[in-house]
């Protein structure tokens, strides 16, 4: 048996960062928004990505020191992989001040920190190269450009879909086809899943 395979005491941690996250959707604060973003983020197809890129990681072993995130799910991600400890501190990107401050509040107890910022922006090459590896969990929302910011040798971890909705601009049909964009130097693993209406791409790799 693979010892690093998630087991009852790894799926009692991740139980836990998701409640800190879902404890969100009841606050009296809420507003509708906000609350469907929650919901989304909590999603089948949702949560059974992020345990297949958790599941990756522990597969490969990774012991990351600092990771950038982009496309996290307002923190959600960062957290998960915080508490199966795969990364000591981290950086997220978020367009949005409101999430990006969301991101903060529930990632309070370890070295978190985001920025108010388009991951595709020139402005932020330093973050990408002050990190072992860049995350991004939604592709579909930018170009490639993100990945064309991150210096040779770093490690990518990447997910996308064929899901084609308005604010899907850069979908794709295939693992392949998905390859051929992120353009690595070595893919160390790649997957796909397929959820009730999409299918979900997972790469993990070297620039």
């Amino acid at each position: 048996m693979n010892k690093n395979k998630i087991n009852l005491q790894s799926a009692l941690v991740l139980a836990d960062a998701y409640a800190r996250f879902s404890a969100e959707l009841y606050k009296s604060s809420v507003d509708l928004e906000t609350y469907h973003a929650l919901r989304d983020s909590l999603s089948q197809g949702q949560i059974f990505s992020k345990l297949e890129l958790i599941q990756a990681a522990l597969d490969l072993d990774l012991k990351l020191d600092r990771c950038l995130f982009i496309g996290h799910w307002h923190g959600l991600l960062p957290l998960l992989m915080k508490k199966m400890n795969l990364v000591n501190t981290s950086v997220g990107l978020e367009q949005s001040l409101f999430w990006s401050d969301f991101s903060k509040q529930i990632n309070f107890d370890w070295p978190w920190t985001s920025h108010c910022a388009n991951a595709e922006d020139l402005k932020c090459r330093l973050l990408y190269s002050d990190c072992d590896a860049v995350v991004n969990t939604s592709c579909e929302h930018m170009s490639a450009q993100w990945v064309e910011l991150a210096p040779a040798g770093k490690i990518i971890i990447a997910q996308t879909t064929n899901y084609q909705i308005p604010e899907h601009i850069n979908t794709c049909q295939s693992i392949d086809e998905f390859k051929n964009k992120l353009k690595l130097t070595s893919v160390l693993f790649h997957s796909e899943k397929k959820f009730s209406v999409y299918t979900r791409f997972t790469i993990v790799g070297i620039k």
